[in-house]
């Protein structure tokens, strides 16, 4: 169809398409506001467009798609569409072009969430700079790449550094966006799973207010209320808090499969949080039923061989044999 198509009336039709991919793709979101569908039957003309129409507004879409994909879980898809986004958009745009460091931040993202930390790090490092010399220090974009450099930070175990770059991300957010704007509370709702990991109680408390600042101005079950809530879960964990973490986790378990699925990757985390807190109540034996389900889920979804499933399949084992002996 698009060879006979003259030469004349390419540049309109591929502007007609790209106005209608704009009003029919779910809104441009870094930070997600909830579970879009329909969207993935878009992708295939997408992808098309880009290919036979590459420019900014093509390639801004695609990184729009890349972006969905990782909300709904889709990890691999997203690392694979947002890497040929970029490759096309460098050469078609110049490699810092926004729209380009747009594509690369996708890539770190979900590089870091198929737990390629190292990678991710260096990749988040790389964006960081390039926006920093691009765009400025100063910039929603150059706060969002330190927000991604921290998180891969701190599941590397750097933590005092971790904290560092995700109090810029913070900070800068508060002071240009505002106390209550969403990319700020996202950033405080990723800031509060690093603080337990160096022991800082009265900082946590303090941060940890963004649960109440989210259900405060955001609509109810807006995700990033859920994420908040979750990472003060898991905060509360690592302080070994387990009954005043045991109902926001089960909250956000029961949250995160309304939500966004049973299966989806930030659901499997929620039942790995709440097996995790049951077994530092003592309730062995819920643990044990909780875990079960988390290895039979991340199986099927993740594949036998990745590392979350064959950590939680040793942790089984212990906890199963810590109940037959108290038994």
């Amino acid at each position: 169809m698009a060879a006979a198509v003259p030469d004349g009336e390419r540049a309109a039709l591929a502007d007609a398409a790209v106005r209608l991919l704009e009003a029919a793709l779910p809104p441009d979101e870094s930070v997600p506001t909830r579970s879009h569908t329909g969207w993935q039957l878009l992708v295939p003309h997408v992808d098309h467009l880009l290919r036979t129409a590459p420019g900014e507004r093509s390639a801004r879409l695609a990184v729009r798609v890349a972006r969905q994909m990782h909300h709904a879980g889709d990890f691999a898809g997203a690392l694979k569409s947002s890497r040929e986004t970029g490759r096309i958009a460098a050469r078609h745009l110049g490699a810092e072009h926004p729209v380009s460091l747009a594509a690369r931040d996708a890539e770190a993202w979900a590089t870091h969430f198929l737990t390629h930390y190292a990678d991710a790090e260096v990749l988040h490092r790389r964006n960081l700079a390039a926006r920093e010399r691009v765009l400025g220090t100063d910039r929603p974009d150059t706060w969002w790449s330190c927000l991604g450099l921290g998180l891969s930070l701190s599941l590397l175990g750097r933590y005092e550094e971790a904290e560092r770059t995700l109090r810029r991300a913070v900070d800068g957010q508060r002071r240009v966006l505002g106390e209550d704007a969403l990319e700020t509370l996202f950033s405080r709702s990723r800031l509060i799973q690093t603080l337990p990991h160096l022991g800082k109680w009265d900082e946590f408390k303090a941060e940890a207010q963004v649960v109440e600042d989210c259900e405060r101005v955001l609509p109810p079950d807006h995700l990033t209320t859920v994420a908040a809530r979750h990472g003060c879960a898991e905060g509360l964990r690592v302080f070994e808090r387990f009954a005043e973490a045991e109902p926001i986790a089960r909250r956000v378990l029961a949250d995160r499969s309304r939500l966004q699925g049973s299966d989806h990757p930030l659901a499997l985390a929620a039942l790995n949080l709440t097996a995790l807190v049951a077994y530092g109540l003592g309730k062995t034996g819920e643990a044990v039923a909780l875990c079960e389900q988390l290895v039979e889920r991340r199986e099927r979804v993740l594949g036998a061989e990745h590392p979350f499933v064959l950590g939680n399949r040793e942790r089984l084992a212990r906890w199963r044999a810590e109940a037959a002996g108290g038994s």
